[in-house]
């Protein structure tokens, strides 16, 4: 686990790709390997709960209810934002005050 990734993150407003592809999304890592996976669709909000670890440079999660593993590299640029690179689609994440645990 990389103590860097606890806390609640948003859909950075500035990453037009981002929004396009997954829309608005709430990623908070828990201390314990646990991943709450938020879509904010305004009309639905849907909830996904993951168990994941850090292997590296990668976030490797696998979903309750299937088991598969996927894995998205990762990084903290300079500027604190989240960045993360799934299927060769990198979408961007701000921290939540309201979640950091800095």
């Amino acid at each position: 686990m990389s103590a860097e990734l606890l806390g609640k993150w948003t859909s950075d407003p500035t990453d037009a790709l981002g929004y396009d592809k997954y829309g608005d999304v709430s990623l908070e890592f828990l201390e314990g390997g646990e991943l709450v996976y938020t879509m904010n669709d305004p009309h639905r909000e849907s909830t996904m709960v993951m168990q994941y670890r850090v292997e590296g440079d990668e976030i490797v999660t696998a979903q309750h209810t299937n088991p598969r593993e996927e894995r998205t590299k990762f990084r903290i640029g300079p500027d604190g934002k989240l960045s993360l690179t799934f299927a060769g689609v990198e979408t961007r994440y701000v921290r939540n005050s309201e979640g950091d645990t800095h």
